[in-house]
């Protein structure tokens, strides 16, 4: 039993790593792509929208790993 319950978390982590990373990509690229359209900047906010996302995804997962149980 301990060694499915350990084989569930890990894969709930590994999960909850995916999406952090996945969710904060597209919500910097859809903010960036609404910017691009409101300022007529196209492709620069976008493109600098994904890197934010993706910094800010790679942030989250940092503070997830390191986080205590």
């Amino acid at each position: 039993m301990a060694e499915d319950d350990a084989f569930r978390k890990g894969l709930a982590l590994a999960s909850r790593v995916g999406l952090e990373l996945v969710a904060a990509t597209v919500i910097g690229a859809g903010l960036g792509y609404a910017l691009d359209r409101w300022l007529g900047t196209r492709p620069w906010l976008l493109v600098v929208g994904v890197v934010l996302g993706a910094a800010a995804g790679f942030f989250g997962i940092y503070r997830l790993v390191n986080t205590p149980p």
